[in-house]
């Protein structure tokens, strides 16, 4: 998937494999292919490490045995952060019916925010965890 993914962003740019093997798939068409995973605004895998202005073009998935989405959860992206372009793809198998996703969801988040903050070290993001309370502007606002 990782490369499936870098070939379509190098499309866009007129380069590589894809334009190369498909020359009717167009750098425009390659453009709007990014834009609609960036329009998936499921941001609680990946999404979840990086600060939410950032531009984020992905696709998430679940499969399993007994259930249709079970045993596995699975993420390609594009981050476009401030200091740098990156591609992420991130798959968790167990083997059991149902992956726990308060385990599995915070290892896509804190491996998502390690990755922002390894290529963004000027401007590091550390996102709050959900357990976290409100700030208290935040509190003194809804109780109005």
């Amino acid at each position: 998937m990782a490369k499936l993914l870098e070939m379509v962003y190098q499309c866009t740019a007129d380069k590589g494999t894809l334009r190369k093997v498909y020359p009717a798939i167009t750098p425009q068409a390659c453009r709007e292919m990014i834009d609609i995973m960036a329009a998936n605004d499921l941001r609680n895998m990946l999404g979840a490490g990086i600060p939410a202005e950032v531009k984020l073009a992905h696709k998430h998935g679940f499969s399993g045995y007994d259930v249709p989405w079970g045993d596995t959860r699975g993420e390609v992206g594009i981050i476009f952060s401030p200091v740098a372009t990156y591609l992420v793809s991130f798959y968790i198998w167990q083997d059991i019916d149902w992956i726990n996703w308060g385990i599995n969801q915070p290892l896509y988040r804190d491996v998502s925010n390690m990755l922002y903050n390894f290529f963004n070290p000027s401007r590091p993001f550390w996102p709050e965890p959900p357990w976290a309370p409100q700030p208290e502007e935040e509190m003194a606002a809804s109780d109005s």
